[in-house]
């Protein structure tokens, strides 16, 4: 079915559909260009998806409410004024650029270690073996977690993001529901650890802690919390290392001038980010009546702000289906913007910076083992995370 077709008033545009979750660009650009704020009646949720109004939707919180997040996280994610500013403004302390240069020597060790792993093989999936336990093992680490359980860390954060699809079965849940209720006893346990031992005192969840208290946050919105800051503080890093390696073996002249030019790799994980945005969407519930490039959104509607749509604007980034390592987009809207831009977003472009500059420093060569247009995603309605990505390389 021709793209056009999807904005035929008796067909709805689907977000969730299968060919839109595997390549959701053209139909973001038709939405841009004919329905830059459309009604899916299927589902009756508004999809904002030029970079302007994405932008006024992420920063008015006067307009657009995030308390729709509240089931799953109701202090910082789920949370507005007065509340919100006062929490995340305890939590940003944490995540400063002086804060987290503390950091790197354990994102070096961790890096290397799972370089060590791998290299000698001459081959990995990308996925399993570095972009995902590597973000996994600093956040660990941040939240002075035990470092011999990243099977479960990964499994834990699996459920966490599984828990918002809204798609699955109760059997299909059900599972997910189990490891929840695993995480939680976990955390429940760690949190008190970190009460009461002194080597916890300067971790990430020792100031979940203290926070809570402070705020008198019930148990469950203290687990919530530290849930949340878990897997977010590393969902998108491993979203981020494999979309930007997959995007230098498309364009292999972009990877050989990192080669001979490491200081483009900062510049290179800004673009990889704007290029495939780790977060594709985010959720918001619109106060009032509230009207946007023509089009009246009804008070206490869902709203879609397609984050990885804004972030292909034409008006924002010229040729925007182009990767471009000397792009340098600092205006895109991955980690955010206004009230809820991500605390963690300094963390994120260290660890990816780290990873590469690491990454090429031991590499000679690296090669697709599989074909790069038969590469699939996971089918997250929000991430934008690869299956697997198979590679072959020489070590320097």
């Amino acid at each position: 079915m021709p793209i056009a077709k999807w904005f035929n008033p008796r067909i709805s545009f689907d977000m969730f559909s299968p060919e839109v979750q595997q390549n959701p660009y053209p139909y973001y650009r038709e939405l841009r260009r004919h329905a830059p704020v459309y009604h899916c009646k299927k589902y009756d949720h508004w999809i904002v998806s030029r970079y302007a109004d994405v932008a006024t939707v992420l920063k008015r919180a006067d307009l657009f409410s995030s308390t729709i997040l509240a089931p799953l996280e109701s202090t910082l994610l789920g949370a507005d004024a007065p509340g919100h500013p006062r929490v995340r403004k305890a939590f940003a302390a944490a995540f400063t650029r002086q804060r987290i240069a503390v950091y790197r020597q354990a994102i070096e060790m961790h890096t290397t270690r799972c370089l060590d792993q791998i290299l000698p093989r001459g081959q990995c999936n990308l996925m399993p073996d570095f972009a995902i336990p590597l973000p996994i093992s600093v956040i660990a680490t941040v939240m002075g977690f035990p470092t011999d359980r990243h099977a479960d860390y990964k499994r834990w954060s699996d459920a966490a993001v599984f828990e918002d699809l809204g798609t699955l079965t109760p059997a299909e849940q059900q599972p997910y529901k189990d490891s929840l209720q695993e995480f939680f006893a976990f955390l429940e346990q760690h949190l008190q650890n970190s009460r009461d031992q002194a080597d916890q005192q300067d971790t990430l969840s020792a100031l979940i802690v203290t926070v809570a208290e402070q705020e008198k946050f019930t148990q469950e919105q203290t687990l919530n919390l530290a849930k949340l800051l878990f897997a977010a503080g590393h969902e998108s890093t491993t979203a981020l290392i494999g979309n930007a390696v997959l995007a230098l073996l498309k364009n292999p002249a972009q990877m050989e001038a990192i080669r001979e030019n490491p200081g483009l790799i900062p510049a290179m994980v800004e673009e990889a980010l704007r290029n495939e945005s780790p977060v594709q969407f985010v959720r918001r519930r619109a106060v009032k009546a509230v009207e946007i490039a023509g089009v009246q959104i009804p008070a206490g509607a869902q709203v879609f702000a397609l984050i990885g749509s804004a972030n292909r604007d034409e008006t924002e980034f010229p040729e925007p289906d182009r990767f471009d390592i000397r792009r340098a987009p600092r205006t895109h809207l991955v980690f955010g913007y206004g009230p809820h831009y991500c605390i963690g977003a300094q963390l994120s472009r260290m660890e990816a910076s780290i990873a590469f500059e690491k990454l090429f420093s031991q590499l000679k060569s690296l090669q697709a083992a599989q074909s790069l247009d038969e590469v699939e995603y996971l089918d997250l309605l929000q991430l934008r995370v690869l299956k697997c990505l198979e590679l072959i390389f020489e070590s320097a």
